[in-house]
C-alpha cells in the first residue's frame, strides 16, 4: 500500500460513515504486513461484488437505500474492530442480530408496499449475510435468558432494527416519534440480544422513522416527485437529529427508555450513516393536494459501558457538581497539547459523574470475545506453552493506563467457567477460615475479641495476627489458615505448571538476539512469608478440625477445574512490561539504548545489561474481607514512593484484586435496582468495592490534593476566588475520586501507590471478599502489620 493511498479506501465506495477511532491516529506499524494487506484485499472485493449486486437488485428507492444503509454499518462494523485492534482477524470477532428461520425476497417495487415485519425481516436476513461475506462470526442469541451466563452467546457488537412513525398529534417542530408495536417475542429476543453485548462492545441501533406531512395545495399537474439524499455523521447539523434523543425513542411496552445512562455511554452516541428518501404524492384525485411522504433511516452507535460506576457510595460526592474545564484537561499532556485542549473544552462542561465514567472508560480495556475465549495454545517442538490470551495491543493499552490513571481494569478476564470456579473456591476456603477465627477468638478465655460485633463491653479491640491483620472495624486482611493452607497446596501444584508453561513475547520484535529476545522474567514464589509457614499439625489446637468437612468437599470439588489465579499470563505479560519499561531509543544516544548501561546487574542475577526485565515476586492468593456494615475506609497508600525528588518512578510494587464471593452469590445482583430490564448489571451494588484517586500515584497530585490544609494548594483560575484552598483541594480529591463496580470475573491491577480505599458495605448480610495477590520487584521487601508471633490457629489467645 503507497504512503499516499487511503487506508480505508480498500473498504468500499460508500464509506463516508464516520468512526470512533480515526484510522490515521493507528499505529503504521504494521502497514506493511502482508496478512492485513490480504485483509485489506479480501475486503475490497467483497465490497465491490456488494454494490454490484445492490445495483442490479435494487428496484425501488425505497430498497436501494436500504441497502445502501447495510452496507456502510456493515463498512463501520469492520473499520472499528480493525482499528480497536489489529491482531486479531475479522473471522475471530462475532456479530449479533435477531435470527428467525423465515424468509423474505421483494421483487420489482413489492418491497415499498411491504409489511413493516417483512421489512424488518428483510433487514436482519440481509445484515446478516453481509457480515457473513466479510468473514465476522455470526452470534445467535437464545431465545431464553437461561442460557445467557455461556460465554458461546457474548458478542463484540450486535444490530437492532426497529420502525418508528411521526405521532399524530405532533408537528413539524416536536418531531415526535413513537415505535410501532411489537409482540412479546420480538421483545424478548432483543432484550436478551441486548444483555448479550461484551462490556466494551457496541449496539448499532437502526432506526426506520416514517412521516406523512401535509404540503400546500398545487396548482399543476404534478402527482410524485422522487428525492434521496445520503449523509453519515456523528453530529446533529446534517441530519436534523441529535442522536440522544433518537435513543430516547427506543422505549418498552411500558413507555419508558430503554437504554439507561449507568450501563449505556449515551452521552457519547454517534450517528454513523443516515439515509433519506422523500416523495411527494398525490393525496386526493380530485382536489390537486400532495403529501410529502419522507423515508429515513438513522444508524446509531451505542456503547456498553466497559465498567460501570457505584453511585450508591460516597453520598458526600454529589453527581450535580459540575467540572471546571480547565480540569478536564489530562495530567500528562504536554503544554502545547494542553493549551490546544483547552481551547476545546472551554465550553464543555461535565458533571462530576459524567467526568468519572470517562475516566473510567479511560481506564478500562475491555476484551473482544476471542480473547475472552481463554489462554491462546502455540505448540512449538512438541512443546505447548500459554501466551497471553489478550492482544499485543491490548497489554500496552493495560500498562499505559496504569501509568496514567494508577489503575486498569480488565472485565471479564477470569470469566470462564474453570475460572469462576475457581474463584468460588478460595472465597470459600477465606471465609471458612474468617468464620473460624471469629469463633476462636471469641471464644478466648482472658483476651476475648468479637470480630463481627466490634465495641461491645466485655470484648477487647481487635489486633493483628499471623493469619489474620486488622485493618479497621468490620474490615479484616486475611491470608493464611486450614481451609486456605490445604486449598494453597493443591493450588500451587497448579501454578507450578502453569509457570512452566508460560511463554512472553519478545521485549523488542526488530531485535532478534537470544541473549534477552524472548527472555521470561524469574519468577520468585513468596515462600518466606507468614502465608507459606507450616502450621503445626496438633488435633488438640484449636481449629484443627473446624473445616475438615467443608474444606475437604472443597478440595474434592475443586481439584478438576481449579485454575491458576496467580500466574495468568496475560496479567504477568502486563505487570512484566509495567515494572520493567525499557528506552530502546537509539537516535539521540550514539546508537546505544540506556538499559546497555546497566552493568550492575552482573552482580545481582548473572545476566548482564541485556534488557531482560528483572525478577518478579508473586504473592499468595489472599483476601481483604468487608464486613457488613462496615463504613468507607481511610483513604490510603499501600507503599510509598523509593524516592521524593522525582514526580513518578516506575511503578516497583502492583497488586492484582479479583472479587470473591462470600456464598451469597454476589456476582448475580438481585432485584433492588441493581440490574436494568434487560438484566444488565447498572453497578450500583451495596456491598461497595474500592475507589481509587486516579492520577494520585504521582507525587505532584497527591501533594496538591492533601496539601490543602496547609493553604498550599494552587489557585485554579477557573474557580471561584471566594473559595479557599482547601476547597479547592477538597472538590479535586472528590472529582478524582473513581467507583468502579467490578463482578466477578473482573480484574484490576493497581500501582500501590496510588491513594484508594474500600467502599463502605452498606449490606445486612453480605461480606465482600477481595481476592489479591501481591506482585513485586525480587528486591522490593513489604513489611505489613503482621504479628509472626501470635497465632490463631496455632495455640489459644
Amino acid at each position: 500500500m503507497s504512503d499516499g493511498e487511503d487506508e480505508w479506501a480498500v473498504f468500499g465506495s460508500d464509506s463516508d460513515c464516520s468512526s470512533n477511532n480515526d484510522p490515521n491516529d493507528d499505529d503504521d506499524d504494521n502497514d506493511n504486513n502482508d496478512e492485513d494487506d490480504d485483509e485489506e484485499d479480501r475486503i475490497d472485493e467483497i465490497s465491490r461484488k456488494e454494490e454490484e449486486q445492490a445495483g442490479q437488485q435494487s428496484n425501488s428507492s425505497t430498497l436501494m437505500f436500504f441497502e445502501k444503509a447495510i452496507g456502510e454499518i456493515c463498512l463501520f462494523i469492520t473499520k472499528e474492530f480493525i482499528t480497536s485492534s489489529r491482531s486479531i482477524p475479522l473471522n475471530l470477532r462475532y456479530v449479533s442480530a435477531p435470527f428467525s428461520t423465515a424468509s423474505f425476497c421483494p421483487e420489482n417495487n413489492e418491497f415499498e408496499h411491504s409489511s413493516d415485519k417483512n421489512k424488518k425481516l428483510w433487514w436482519n436476513e440481509s445484515f446478516l449475510a453481509k457480515i457473513r461475506q466479510r468473514g465476522i462470526q455470526i452470534v445467535e442469541p437464545p431465545l431464553t435468558t437461561s442460557s445467557l451466563n455461556q460465554k458461546k452467546y457474548l458478542s463484540d457488537a450486535g444490530n437492532l432494527f426497529g420502525v418508528f412513525e411521526r405521532r399524530e398529534d405532533s408537528d413539524a417542530a416536536s418531531d415526535a416519534y413513537e415505535q410501532t408495536k411489537q409482540d412479546q417475542l420480538e421483545q424478548s429476543y432483543e432484550s436478551i440480544l441486548r444483555r448479550t453485548i461484551a462490556p466494551g462492545g457496541f449496539l448499532l441501533l437502526t432506526m426506520y422513522m416514517r412521516s406523512s406531512l401535509d404540503s400546500c395545495t398545487k396548482g399543476g399537474g404534478i402527482e410524485s416527485i422522487n428525492t434521496s439524499a445520503s449523509a453519515s455523521t456523528t453530529c446533529t447539523d446534517r441530519t436534523g437529529k441529535n442522536p440522544v434523543y433518537l435513543i430516547s425513542q427506543w422505549k418498552n411496552s411500558n413507555g419508558q427508555p430503554i437504554f439507561s445512562d449507568s450501563v449505556w455511554d449515551i452521552e457519547h452516541a454517534s450517528i454513523v450513516t443516515y439515509k433519506r428518501s422523500a416523495t411527494i404524492a398525490k393525496a386526493d384525485s380530485t382536489i390537486d393536494t400532495f403529501k410529502n411522504q419522507v423515508e429515513e433511516i438513522y444508524s446509531i452507535s451505542l456503547t456498553k459501558r466497559p465498567c460501570t460506576v457505584n453511585t450508591l457510595s460516597c453520598p458526600w460526592k454529589t453527581d450535580l457538581k459540575l467540572v471546571p474545564p480547565s480540569k478536564i484537561v489530562n495530567d500528562q499532556q504536554g503544554i502545547n497539547e494542553k493549551q490546544e485542549q483547552q481551547s476545546k473544552l472551554e465550553q464543555s462542561v461535565e458533571t462530576w459523574l459524567q467526568y468519572e465514567r470517562r475516566i473510567l472508560a479511560d481506564a478500562t480495556v475491555p476484551l473482544s470475545i476471542a480473547e475472552l475465549h481463554g489462554d491462546n495454545q502455540q505448540t512449538t517442538n512438541h512443546v505447548t506453552t500459554a501466551i497471553p490470551s489478550i492482544a499485543k495491543e491490548k497489554i500496552e493499552n493495560a500498562v499505559k493506563s496504569i501509568q496514567k490513571h494508577g489503575f486498569v481494569i480488565l472485565p471479564c478476564l477470569f470469566s470462564s467457567h474453570d475460572d469462576i470456579h475457581t474463584i468460588r473456591a478460595w472465597s470459600e476456603a477465606i471465609m471458612d477460615d474468617f468464620h473460624s477465627a471469629c469463633a476462636i477468638l471469641k471464644s478466648s478465655e482472658g483476651h476475648k475479641v468479637d470480630i463481627l460485633n466490634p465495641g461491645e463491653d466485655d470484648t477487647f479491640e481487635p489486633r493483628s495476627y499471623r493469619e489474620m491483620a486488622m485493618r479497621e472495624d468490620l474490615r479484616v486482611d486475611l491470608r493464611d489458615g486450614p481451609s486456605i493452607r490445604k486449598l494453597r497446596s493443591y493450588a500451587n501444584r497448579i501454578d507450578v505448571k502453569s509457570l512452566a508453561e508460560l511463554s512472553f513475547e519478545c521485549l523488542d520484535d526488530s531485535r532478534s538476539s537470544d541473549d534477552y529476545c524472548g527472555t521470561k522474567p524469574n519468577i520468585i514464589d513468596s515462600k518466606g512469608d507468614a502465608a507459606t509457614s507450616t502450621l503445626t499439625r496438633n488435633s488438640e489446637k484449636p481449629g484443627e478440625n473446624l473445616d475438615s468437612t467443608s474444606n475437604e468437599r472443597i478440595i474434592q470439588e475443586s481439584k478438576a477445574d481449579l485454575k491458576s489465579l496467580r500466574f495468568n499470563s496475560s496479567i504477568l505479560e502486563i505487570v512484566r512490561k509495567l515494572l520493567n519499561p525499557r528506552d530502546d531509543d537509539t537516535n539521540s544516544k550514539g546508537g546505544i539504548p540506556m538499559y546497555r548501561g546497566n552493568f550492575g546487574r552482573y552482580n545481582f542475577d548473572g545476566r548482564g545489561p541485556n534488557g531482560t526485565p528483572q525478577s518478579l515476586r508473586v504473592g499468595q492468593v489472599s483476601s481483604v474481607i468487608s464486613l457488613p456494615r462496615a463504613g468507607d475506609q481511610a483513604i490510603h497508600a499501600d507503599t510509598p514512593h523509593l524516592f521524593e525528588l522525582y514526580d513518578c518512578l516506575p511503578c516497583h510494587y502492583a497488586n492484582l484484586f479479583i472479587l470473591g464471593d462470600d456464598g451469597t452469590n454476589i456476582s448475580a445482583p438481585d432485584q433492588l435496582g441493581m440490574l436494568d430490564e434487560d438484566g444488565n448489571f447498572r453497578g450500583d451494588n451495596p456491598v461497595g468495592g474500592t475507589a481509587f484517586v486516579h492520577g494520585s500515584h504521582k507525587l505532584t497530585v497527591t501533594a496538591r490534593l492533601t496539601g490543602g490544609h496547609e493553604g498550599e494548594a494552587p489557585n485554579y483560575h477557573s474557580l471561584s476566588t471566594a473559595e479557599s484552598n482547601r476547597q479547592r483541594a477538597k472538590d479535586e480529591m472528590h472529582m478524582r475520586i473513581i467507583r468502579p463496580s467490578l463482578v466477578m470475573g473482573d480484574a484490576l491491577i493497581f500501582d500501590t501507590r496510588v491513594l484508594h480505599f474500600g467502599l463502605a458495605n452498606q449490606s445486612e448480610t453480605k461480606c465482600r471478599p477481595m481476592l489479591y495477590v501481591n506482585l513485586t520487584h525480587s528486591w522490593f521487601n513489604d513489611p505489613k502489620n503482621w504479628d509472626d508471633e501470635q497465632s490463631i490457629f496455632e495455640k489459644k489467645i
